[in-house]
């Protein structure tokens, strides 16, 4: 098992699945792997199936140990 740091500095483990590598954990980043700021969505769900740019949330607008949702 090896580990991968994204641009935020959040450590993921990684497990190889055939020929494939995933991560074990859901991704937690706020920005693109340039540094630029991927916008938090904070907007009732109507919102999110109407927008047309990038966004993430967290789940039940709490940051968790689960992950970042993004659309």
């Amino acid at each position: 098992m090896e580990t991968i740091k994204d641009i935020d500095g959040n450590v993921y483990h990684t497990i190889a699945i055939g020929t494939q590598v995933w991560l074990i954990e859901n991704l937690k980043t706020t920005k693109y792997n340039d540094g630029t700021e991927i916008p938090l969505i904070s907007a009732p769900a109507e919102v999110w199936y109407a927008l047309n740019s990038p966004g993430y949330c967290w789940y039940d607008d709490k940051k968790t140990n689960t992950g970042a949702l993004y659309n």
